[in-house]
């Protein structure tokens, strides 16, 4: 990774796309993160780097020597922690001079926006607004769901319906009026 990109890294904001942490920030919390871009608009997250209100500069520049092994386990827990499962995730470790001199690597993420609406096992959903994780309630998640498209109204089950009280002549002459034909 060449210095200029580290200098990106280290002058970019916190926001909408992108969140650095330090590897000490456990795995199952940096989760909704992740969930957060792949539910919005997608991002940046830089593992081994810290907030820009804990130091400053390439003081930042911690590194995964940190903890190595809550590496190994956040890209477990990507792999295995949501419904439905993310697509393809991008990872990159990058090699960098740490706050003290020494060698060390950070942990970059990529995450691209989904078409789905991702939830964590633990049935928690997040969407990213600004630099903040906002976590969804059932409702929100479901609008969600239909502005990706991931569910449409024509594909939901009618509630209290029988089919006895469609009348099948209106429902095909509705279908050819909205396109439905298909469905």
């Amino acid at each position: 990774m060449s210095e200029e990109f580290i200098e990106k890294i280290l002058a970019n904001e916190e926001g909408q796309t992108f969140e650095c942490k330090r590897v000490l920030k456990k795995p199952s919390e940096v989760l909704a993160t992740i969930c957060a871009f792949a539910n919005a608009d997608g991002g940046l997250f830089v593992y081994g780097v810290a907030d820009k209100k804990q130091s400053s500069g390439k003081d930042r520049l911690i590194g995964i020597s940190e903890n190595p092994g809550n590496c190994d386990e956040l890209l477990k827990l990507i792999a295995t922690n949501f419904v439905p499962p993310l697509p393809q995730i991008d990872q990159l470790y990058s090699d960098i001079i740490n706050s003290n001199g020494a060698q060390d690597k950070i942990l970059l993420i990529f995450i691209t926006s989904s078409k789905s609406v991702h939830s964590l096992i633990s049935g928690e959903t997040y969407f990213r607004r600004g630099s903040q994780n906002n976590r969804l309630t059932h409702e929100q998640a479901m609008r969600l769901q239909y502005e990706k498209g991931a569910i449409t109204f024509e594909s939901e089950l009618a509630e209290r319906v029988s089919l006895k009280t469609l009348n099948q002549r209106n429902v095909e002459e509705f279908m050819r009026n909205n396109n439905s034909e298909e469905k």
